[in-house]
């Protein structure tokens, strides 16, 4: 979520939520659901490291507000956390040793020296989010070199996953080779759950589990079960990695544009059933339909919320060529099933799900961002592609950021600069607060929904973000900015904006619940201002004001209402027919 709203609360949560996993973490306990469990808690600690050292280096020396860091210590004193003020990047640094020490640990105990893993395939990929990033980082900063191992592991992890395998049962002495990725015809994969080899040891299944009902595994287990739509999301982890790990060092690496559309194909060929209009059971595209059914064989109902952990395939929708396409069936899915329960893991949505498909619509979409109730007590920058709005009133509780307030307040405080970035408007409702000393900026970018990149790109004084399929530099254009530095009145009036393409007329139709003096002006996309209309105070009630646009050339123009310190700003396309 970071990475797509470059919200600094997002990473607050992700720092709080990472020390209780670390200090409430029963690290010495080894089974196949501790080992399973370490790789999904090592991918995304890897991943804020990596952001840190590599893809936004500005935020490593970037202090933390204190008292935003909850550490609760373990009833075992071990891996405590440091006391003392913290950076971004102190706690990316503190984060890696714990990685380290637990992938040293796993290597060992886990993987012979040749990494015949003893595991199935979804116990393992995710471990491909640690090797693939501290590997990374260890070809452009020193300070990782003790990481460059790493790198090999995760690539020769990609390659036995795509590879065939010459396995030998331990059991019964035969040799079978099997690849782990099958070709369908429809171009798509399909894999069976254990993998790259067979989950045995001296004879022993390794892993307690209700779908084993032989006592003496065979070869047959390898191939008994297909991996299914939701243990397939954390599989998607390995070839994801090594498909970015690829872009990040042009290395040679299995999985291209090629393998990530196969991949694209197993879940909108195989997975979803168009005919049927829901989720299959396996990659294969068998089993049926989802049902609440947990015999065998048969998938458990909410297994299917997993699906939106499949978002991130959008992006190779245009590649495949063939319909539906990922983002449609997840939208519609997401849409008519699921919103608006509560993010979970057990009956509903699940968090991570949830964060690719803003993701996807924050790329995909002219969306509006509304922010509630919040104090602010760091430099952030807030963008949407159409309307921002600031509502502290909006939703009653404790607020999302830290610190937690209760209040219906939006609080900027001293010392703290903000910028509220949109498209067509920036609206600030009632309980929006500036302290003296803050600096508070409101801009109206000119592309609006026509940015089809990120958020960060739409800063444009900051850092660009450039999609990886389609790479553009951030515009140069220039922006109407309001200053809001001083405390910004708040009122409860309505202002519409009306536009007649045919008569080439616009009526801003006030409705206003006190006396006020009201000023009107129109600017070009470059914040030219092309017509002012000052009114003389009007009383309580509704008013219509009429502006001429015969004069105005084809283009995009803004309309800025004031009736206080900050406009209400309405954008429109104007034609010569």
């Amino acid at each position: 979520m970071y990475e797509t709203t470059h919200d600094k609360a997002y990473l607050i949560k992700f720092i709080n939520l990472s020390l209780k996993a670390i200090a409430w973490r029963y690290s010495s306990y080894l089974f196949c659901d501790s080992h399973y469990q370490n790789g999904l808690l090592l991918w995304p600690m890897a991943h804020y490291i990596h952001l840190v050292e590599y893809d936004e280096p500005e935020l490593n020396s970037l202090a933390i507000p204190s008292g935003l860091i909850a550490y609760q210590a373990s009833t075992v004193p071990i891996n405590e956390f440091p006391s003392a003020s913290h950076t971004y990047g102190t706690v990316a640094a503190w984060l890696y040793n714990r990685c380290y020490e637990t992938l040293t640990t796993e290597l060992v105990l886990e993987w012979d020296p040749d990494l015949a893993l003893d595991r199935s395939v979804n116990e393992n990929a995710s471990f491909s989010g640690p090797l693939l990033y501290l590997g990374h980082l260890s070809t452009v900063n020193s300070e990782y070199a003790a990481c460059g191992h790493f790198l090999d592991k995760g690539a020769l992890q990609a390659t036995l996953f795509k590879g065939l395998l010459p396995e030998e049962d331990k059991c019964t002495c035969d040799d079978f080779p099997q690849g782990v990725l099958q070709v369908l015809p429809n171009g798509s994969y399909t894999w069976y759950h254990s993998g790259w080899s067979l989950p045995t040891d001296n004879c022993v299944v390794g892993c307690v589990s209700p779908y084993y009902f032989s006592s003496t595994p065979d070869v047959e287990l390898y191939t008994e079960f297909i991996e299914d739509l939701s243990h397939a999301v954390t599989t998607l982890i390995l070839p994801r990695l090594a498909h970015q790990i690829e872009l990040y060092t042009g290395g040679n690496y299995p999985f291209t544009d090629v393998e990530m559309v196969r991949f694209r194909n197993t879940f909108t060929k195989n997975l979803w059933s168009a005919a049927d209009e829901d989720f299959y059971n396996t990659t294969a595209g068998t089993l049926g339909p989802f049902s609440d059914n947990n015999g065998p064989n048969q998938a458990i109902g909410w297994h299917k919320y997993k699906s939106l952990a499949w978002m991130p395939l959008w992006k190779f929708d245009a590649q495949a060529g063939s319909s539906p396409n990922v983002y449609d069936i997840i939208m519609d899915f997401y849409e008519s099933d699921m919103y608006p329960q509560p993010a979970n893991d057990f009956g509903g949505q699940t968090h991570y799900g949830v964060a690719e498909v803003v993701s996807a619509q924050w790329e995909n979409e002219c969306f509006d961002l509304t922010l509630f109730n919040r104090e602010l007590v760091y430099d952030q920058d807030f963008a949407a592609k159409d309307v921002l709005t600031v509502d502290p009133d909006g939703e009653a509780g404790a607020s999302f950021a830290e610190p937690v307030i209760n209040e219906p307040r939006f609080t900027v405080n001293e010392g703290i600069t903000a910028e509220f970035r949109a498209g067509a408007a920036v609206v600030f409702e009632p309980g929006f607060e500036t302290i003296p000393g803050s600096t508070v900026t409101a801009v109206i970018d000119p592309l609006g929904c026509d940015l089809t990149y990120r958020a960060p790109a739409m800063v444009l004084t900051g850092p660009t973000y450039a999609n990886v399929q389609e790479p553009r530099e951030a515009p140069v254009v220039d922006t109407t900015a309001v200053d809001l530095s001083e405390e910004i009145g708040t009122h409860k009036d309505d202002v519409h904006f009306l536009h007649d393409q045919v008569a080439h007329v616009a009526t801003v139709r006030l409705t206003l619940v006190q006396g006020r003096s009201v000023r009107v002006e129109l600017s070009d996309a470059l914040g030219k201002p092309v017509m002012q209309r000052p009114v003389a105070p009007l009383p309580v009630g509704s008013h219509d004001l009429s502006l001429e646009l015969d004069g105005l050339s084809t283009g995009i123009y803004f309309c800025k209402v004031w009736m206080d310190a900050s406009p209400q700003v309405f954008k429109f396309i104007q034609d010569e027919n």
